[in-house]
């Protein structure tokens, strides 16, 4: 079988995937906490559980809202003074990537092989990092070619990712305090940096700056980062 033919197969069964009702794939196995509980109580669940995501509840099981892996790097983000880890310590050192010749389909096949929501695209046999493509990207150009037609849904698939990737991609270097991590993806809005050396030696996500920093330090180390603080000053002093 021919790659073309391959890849237009495997776009077909995703497509057919696609259009199943929510009910048929979403996780019925819902953790939740108690919105009248602590923040520190739904650190705990959510890194106990390793979710990237905790809906909260009331008495009566009514969801009253929902509480972020981003939403706590935001709050991390805006403490004074340094964590004391560095970002080579909770980094992924292995990082996915994809050509810019490469197309959405093969990016969806590494995310879900993977379980990542994020594919450096590279140049130069992968020798240099030229951009990003995100589960967002991928989402909004399905999205278009459903919502207003701009393509038909399948030929969304082919396209390649040097028309969808994001040039502007944030990096950090592997020395630096994951505070300043945390505050440059809050700032620049970015759930992940490529981080730098002397060349690109890894990869730092808002899952590797919660659940890798617990796991090192104990869930304790994340309760101790959020609290507020005293210093009233509107970006963390390193």
């Amino acid at each position: 079988m021919s790659v073309s033919k391959s890849r237009a197969d495997a776009g077909a069964i995703l497509l057919k995937a696609l259009s199943k009702p929510v009910s048929k794939v979403m996780n019925k196995d819902i953790v939740s906490g108690e919105a009248s509980r602590s923040l520190a109580d739904s650190i705990t669940v959510m890194t106990d559980k390793s979710l990237s995501a905790l809906p909260l509840v009331d008495e009566n099981k009514r969801v009253q809202g929902i509480i972020t892996l981003r939403d706590l790097v935001s709050i991390i983000a805006q403490g004074a003074g340094r964590l004391g880890l560095q970002v080579q310590d909770v980094m992924s050192a292995k990082i996915h990537s994809l050509g810019i010749s490469d197309t959405i389909l093969d990016a969806i096949a590494v995310m879900a092989t993977n379980k990542i929501r994020r594919v450096a695209i590279t140049v130069d046999n992968g020798k240099s990092y030229a951009g990003i493509v995100t589960n967002k990207d991928v989402m909004r150009l399905l999205d278009s070619a459903y919502s207003y037609r701009v393509m038909r849904p399948e030929y969304a698939f082919k396209i390649k990712l040097s028309q969808v990737m994001d040039t502007g991609f944030g990096s950090i270097g592997a020395e630096e305090d994951i505070r300043a991590a945390a505050w440059q993806m809050m700032t620049l809005g970015f759930g992940g940096l490529i981080v730098i050396e002397e060349v690109p030696v890894g990869i730092i996500t808002e899952r590797d700056l919660i659940h890798r920093a617990c796991k090192i330090r104990a869930p304790e180390f994340l309760k101790d980062a959020v609290r507020l603080q005293d210093d009233a000053s509107d970006k963390p002093s390193w």
